[in-house]
């Protein structure tokens, strides 16, 4: 594995919110999105469910809290047990000559903008 100088645990995640930013994606349309794209592989929901009731369980993860409530959500795992990216696009507007609507049927390049 080569590790890049300097590089920390959700750097790529800081590179993509200005994209999303760009395209006018809010907080909810990330949570649907997760709530519509999550994959578990068999067995995890139940594994989450039996380690919490044998122990206090945690995630820790650099996921953007959209997807990390949508998980939640999904596996009944307590989000207050949960620590991972905080992101909310919904705070920063931009100029409307800035931004433009996201269309998934429209699938073009962000650098092309």
């Amino acid at each position: 594995m080569v590790k890049r100088p300097h590089y920390r645990a959700g750097y790529t995640l800081k590179l993509i919110t200005p994209f999303l930013k760009a395209f006018a994606v809010t907080n909810q349309q990330i949570e649907a999105y997760s709530s519509n794209n999550i994959l578990l592989i068999r067995g995890a929901k139940e594994m989450l469910q039996r380690v919490q009731e044998i122990m206090p369980a945690f995630i820790v993860s650099t996921s953007y809290e959209q997807y990390l409530a949508a998980l939640c959500s999904l596996t009944g795992f307590p989000s207050e047990n949960v620590d991972c990216t905080k992101l909310d696009l919904d705070k920063y507007p931009l100029s409307s000559v800035r931004e433009r609507p996201f269309n998934s049927s429209k699938r073009r390049s962000p650098l092309y903008l």
